[in-house]
């Protein structure tokens, strides 16, 4: 094996590099959120010469729909996750995000915007003193 020094300053360079493009795409997810006046206004129109030609071969017909597998019974140990629909700020949604890379980066749990949201709303409900069923 090489020297554990060497391979020690290389993690470091390569946890560095990967933070570095992670700012890049947290700075790229923000541009895109820019209002869409803003957007609008670096588009133009398109020439003759960027229109793709109309493809002669015809699209496959559409496939029967697939049947889904009835659900395996979970076992006492396992949650059973159920969906919730709720918003959030543009701000707390950009934070979530950014938490969730930056856990995901330091390989920390949890590492989801799921997850966060899971413990954090199960906190919040201890806090609380909510009795669990």
């Amino acid at each position: 094996m090489g020297d554990p020094k060497a391979f020690s300053e290389d993690l470091v360079a390569m946890r560095d590099q990967v933070a570095t493009e992670l700012d890049g795409i947290l700075a790229a997810v923000k541009d895109q959120r820019q209002p869409t006046a803003k957007l609008v206004a670096k588009r133009t129109p398109p020439t003759d010469a960027t229109i793709d030609p109309v493809p002669t071969e015809t699209a496959p017909p559409p496939s029967a729909p697939k049947r889904s597998r009835p659900a395996a019974e979970p076992t006492p140990d396992q949650a059973i996750w159920e969906n919730v629909t709720t918003r959030l700020t543009r701000e707390t949604n950009r934070r979530l995000t950014e938490a969730a890379l930056k856990q995901r980066l330091r390989q920390a749990k949890p590492d989801t915007r799921q997850g966060i949201i899971e413990e954090a709303v199960r906190l919040w409900l201890d806090k609380q003193k909510l009795p669990q069923d």
